[in-house]
């Protein structure tokens, strides 16, 4: 959020082909993405003392590249993959509510639900 944030979202993708129809899929609402990258050394800080992966480092900083080098983890090689970071998006502050509390932005939704629709559901059935 610090980078980011609550315009855009963070976008971590192993393949420029899946990145870029994300993006251009998010363009359609303005749900804006921002390639973020990977970072070796923080996926060598998330081994484990006593198990194969831990789920944070120690460090204060780059949470959002921690996440997705966690998530790299459970990924088989060779498959594409991509993970959005809503931490700062997540939330509509712009919208009053009675508890004071800021409401669900929904960001994100409308990007994935188009890009099943227009790229994975029409190479499906092409």
């Amino acid at each position: 959020m610090i980078a980011l944030g609550y315009n855009y979202a963070g976008l971590f993708c192993n393949s420029e082909k899946l990145r870029d129809k994300l993006i251009e899929n998010s363009g359609y609402f303005g749900e804006s993405l921002w390639e973020m990258p990977f970072d070796k050394s923080i996926e060598e800080g998330l081994k484990g003392a006593y198990s194969d992966i831990v789920n944070s480092t120690k460090q204060r900083y780059g949470g959002a590249i921690e996440a997705a080098e966690f998530l790299k983890y459970f990924v088989n090689e060779g498959v594409e993959w991509a993970h959005i970071d809503i931490a700062g998006v997540a939330e509509d502050k712009k919208i009053p509510s009675k508890s004071n509390q800021p409401y669900s932005s929904g960001f994100g939704v409308s990007t994935i639900l188009n890009f099943f629709k227009n790229d994975i559901m029409d190479a499906w059935y092409n």
